[in-house]
């Protein structure tokens, strides 16, 4: 003998108040527009055109709707149910932005059918001339009925599906009617009530491919035969009225109804509900179970059915609802806070001038423990480009990068010849000749420094070109005195592409500071554009702008002295490097003159002299002493190379520029600034005013939804129950359909339809869930 389902009176008025209190939660969501942000539990109702999914909810709602043919209605009807002493109706238009447009209340002293039609009728005319661009609006229509017998419940009415375009109906709106249905659809927390008319074939009727579309297994809906007196005994639709249609079974199950025929359209509810009865007394539908026909079974269903989804739903609710604050309250929190009077601005720019001073010497000084210098990516991979964020941020890492590279640059590649001299005669012409020696990590800033390689210059042929320029440039010296004229003019020219390198890199460092100085600001700042562009506009770019020109003359002043001025080395350092060079060149020339004359039979004076010519400095070339003179102009050039990249590293770009970083934006600057001047660069804008009101407007209504979800917090159940569930739950989602319909047909449960689905809604495997329904 099956178990009474019948709860004692108190019991069934608490979980009445329990289904209540819990519908009108969510719908207290709606109207604080937090379903614009997360999605909902609700009912949404499907259908095709003339599948009389109208005539469900006057049913349901008790309340004559209004119907224009040849209207396509591309919006959205939300429908309320609300148990209440007395009768009425209200109608709202809710907006995108959550504002609501009431229409006049009808209560129980003027509620007039035809009076409320013409409302509703008033108000769908008012959305549709408002639709936006793709045919869809964003408002939804919302019509509230109270009463007596009302069950607490909500539905969505959709506007219906039709496949053909008509005199009335464009081909336009076939497409309108399938976005709007398919944005709610889409949903995963609705609940899809799916309208089908018992008038027409089933395979004619297209929601049933929709519905698949977007819930392919069934879990989330139920299905509804209208017009039930059209069927007979052997009809197609009795098999799909008992969940027994293999393409169309649903886990919610079925539901049949009987609709209002064409002449019976000023009849009463009451009326209309006997004729139903009636219906359903007959030989087809007798055997049919009492609770999946009907429209008062019908409405009590639902109201269940939402009440448990909705119940299910609440700790995924409130998580999202609570992700949503989370990050509302970031976003409200890159905008900075609000700032309207001159104290406030001050205070705000002195903020932001605090924190850019600290981050920025900390960026000079490599103290690298904000957040703002360590970013996603990792320096160890390789793999990071040039102008990436965290190696912009870490400022000091890349000022030393690039100092590397500058120095090794001017060693390679600031001469503009490199002496072959293979001998060794004269110099060591290996470090004439040395690639550029970078670690891995460094070798791709290369790229921005654009410098040909040394022109390559036989000693020989720089010898001989020296000689003639000492002819015509001999004054009163001695014979064999060294000509520093042409020492110093030599080194000009060796040391002319100093210039142009030098530039490059103070370019290269200042293009870096100004990025990182850019990236610190973002980071500050945050989303507040106007604030960043003006302290961009009216601060950042003057500084470098100043900077620019500032090591432009830093550079010249540098310069000058290699330029224009007279060679002044440190003489013990200048002494020790040309008596080095000096032994060197003596030791080389001896030992190959000796291996010369080894080689050689017994050579004639004359063999001799002809010999000594081939050395630099030789017989012939004693009166002009050419390579001594190529010997000072290397020792000063190798001297001055040091000096100079030196001077640029510390008292061009280090003194010129980075230490200078802190102090473009400090408080000290903030103080001096008149009223006028602060405003100007941190004034709210008015869209960031209205964007900062806006979040705050959903925060305080996702907040509220919050404490209003928190009061119907699902505990989980740790007893035997819920043991036996979960055990259920293992033990049977595998079993096969087969044994399941063998424990179905053997069990002497009840098994109530639009429970056992949602008891383990989400699972994947419907004979895993209606099993856990048994076992719960």
């Amino acid at each position: 003998m099956a178990e009474s389902n019948t709860l004692p009176t108190e019991a069934l008025i608490e979980l009445q108040r329990e289904q209540r209190d819990l519908i009108e939660t969510v719908d207290k969501l709606r109207s604080l527009g937090v379903a614009d942000i997360v999605d909902l539990p609700q009912i949404i109702v499907v259908g095709d055109q003339s599948s009389g999914k109208s005539s469900v909810l006057e049913a349901i709602s008790q309340q004559k709707f209004p119907s224009k043919d040849g209207i396509c209605t591309r919006f959205a009807t939300q429908l309320s149910l609300r148990q209440s002493a007395s009768r009425s109706l209200k109608v709202t238009i809710e907006t995108n932005g959550s504002d609501q447009y009431d229409l006049p209340p009808f209560d129980e002293t003027d509620f007039d059918n035809e009076k409320v039609a013409h409302i509703i009728e008033e108000a769908k005319e008012a959305m549709s001339a408002k639709i936006g661009r793709d045919g869809v609006s964003e408002d939804i229509l919302h019509i509230e009925v109270t009463g007596p017998d009302m069950v607490t419940l909500t539905l969505v009415d959709l506007p219906g599906f039709y496949n053909s375009p008509t005199q009335h109906q464009s081909a336009e709106g076939i497409h309108i009617v399938e976005r709007l249905a398919d944005r709610y659809m889409a949903q995963k927390s609705s609940i899809i009530l799916t309208i089908v008319s018992g008038k027409y074939d089933l395979n004619l009727q297209t929601v049933h491919n929709r519905v698949l579309k977007h819930d392919p297994h069934g879990l989330r809906t139920m299905g509804i035969i209208t017009k039930a007196d059209f069927i007979g005994p052997h009809s197609q639709f009795l098999t799909l009225a008992r969940n027994e249609e293999p393409k169309y079974k649903y886990a919610l199950g079925w539901h049949v109804l009987r609709n209002r025929t064409e002449d019976e359209g000023d009849i009463s509810n009451a009326e209309r509900d006997a004729n139903e009865d009636m219906l359903f007394q007959s030989p087809t539908w007798q055997q049919f179970p009492q609770q999946n026909k009907g429209i008062k079974a019908l409405r009590q269903r639902l109201g269940k059915a939402l009440y448990a989804h909705i119940k299910k739903s609440m700790p995924r609710l409130v998580e999202e609802i609570r992700l949503q604050i989370k990050s509302r309250e970031a976003q409200l929190d890159r905008l900075g806070p609000a700032r309207s009077s001159p104290q406030e601005l001050r205070q705000y720019l002195t903020t932001i001038s605090k924190k850019f001073e600290r981050l920025a010497d900390d960026a000079i000084r490599g103290h690298y423990m904000d957040d703002f210098f360590n970013g996603s990516e990792s320096e160890a991979s390789g793999h990071l480009s040039p102008d990436s964020s965290e190696r912009i941020h870490k400022l000091r890492a890349l000022v030393r990068d690039l100092n590397m590279v500058f120095y090794e640059v001017m060693l390679t590649k600031g001469h503009s010849r490199a002496i072959v001299d293979p001998g060794n005669t004269l110099m060591d012409s290996a470090k004439m000749f040395k690639p550029p020696q970078f670690p891995k990590a460094v070798q791709r800033w290369l790229v921005h420094y654009d410098v040909p390689d040394p022109q390559h210059v036989p000693l020989q042929e720089l010898i001989e070109l020296i000689d003639e320029r000492a002819t015509i440039n001999r004054g009163t010296e001695f014979p064999g005195s060294t000509n520093d004229g042409l020492a110093v003019r030599e080194f000009k020219n060796q040391s002319s592409k100093w210039k142009d390198i030098a530039t490059s890199h103070i370019d290269v460092v200042t293009d870096v500071s100004q990025s990182f100085v850019e990236g610190l600001l973002t980071h500050i700042i945050g989303s507040d554009s106007h604030t960043y562009n003006s302290i961009m506009t009216d601060v950042v770019y003057p500084f470098f702008d100043r900077k620019r020109v500032t090591l432009v003359s830093k550079l010249e002043e540098l310069l000058r002295h290699y330029k224009y001025g007279n060679p002044q080395p440190l003489e013990p350092e200048f002494r020790a490097q040309m008596q080095q060079r000096h032994f060197q060149r003596q030791f080389i020339h001896g030992r190959t003159l000796h291996d010369k004359i080894r080689s050689q039979d017994p050579l004639e004076d004359e063999q001799l002299a002809m010999m000594m010519d081939d050395f630099p400095g030789g017989r012939h070339r004693i009166s002009y002493n050419s390579g001594d003179v190529l010997e000072k102009m290397m020792v000063h050039y190798e001297m001055s190379l040091r000096i100079f990249t030196d001077n640029i590293i510390i008292l061009a770009i280090e003194n010129c520029l980075i230490c200078e970083l802190p102090s473009i934006l400090e408080p000290n600057m903030v103080n001096g600034m008149a009223d006028t001047q602060v405003k100007e660069l941190v004034a709210e804008r008015p869209e960031v005013t209205e964007e900062r009101e806006r979040l705050e407007k959903t925060l305080t209504s996702l907040r509220e939804g919050l404490r209003a979800c928190r009061r119907h917090r699902v505990i989980e159940p740790t007893g035997s129950s819920s043991s036996s569930c979960q055990g259920a739950l293992h033990t049977l989602r595998n079993t096969s359909q087969t044994a399941f319909d063998a424990a179905l047909a053997s069990s002497e449960k009840r098994l109530n339809p639009e429970l056992f689905a949602l008891s383990a809604f989400g699972t994947g495997n419907p004979v895993a869930e209606i099993s856990l329904a048994f076992a719960c």
